[in-house]
């Protein structure tokens, strides 16, 4: 969120490692955590104040980020991967 604020709205590439230690021989695998529910809930808490969603909309945006997130590191820590075009 602080760099979508900083570059005025503007998403970025991440790499987040996540262990794959469970497997023989595992090492890490990519985590790519700038999906498109982190990038709504970044608009959401960034909206000028007179546009402003209720709280209830802030907290389920988060929500929705975070079990993302989550879903995408169960997935990498256990060696699948999605490639997205």
């Amino acid at each position: 969120m602080a760099y979508y604020k900083l570059t005025g709205g503007k998403t970025a590439a991440t790499y987040e490692s996540c262990s794959t230690a469970a497997f023989k021989h595992g090492r890490t695998e990519t985590v790519r955590s700038a999906t498109v529910a982190t990038a709504k809930a970044c608009q959401l808490f960034h909206q000028p104040a007179s546009f402003r969603p209720s709280n209830a909309d802030l907290v389920s945006a988060l929500q929705d980020c975070t079990a993302e997130h989550t879903r995408l590191t169960k997935e990498a820590a256990m060696g699948l991967s999605r490639v997205l075009f």
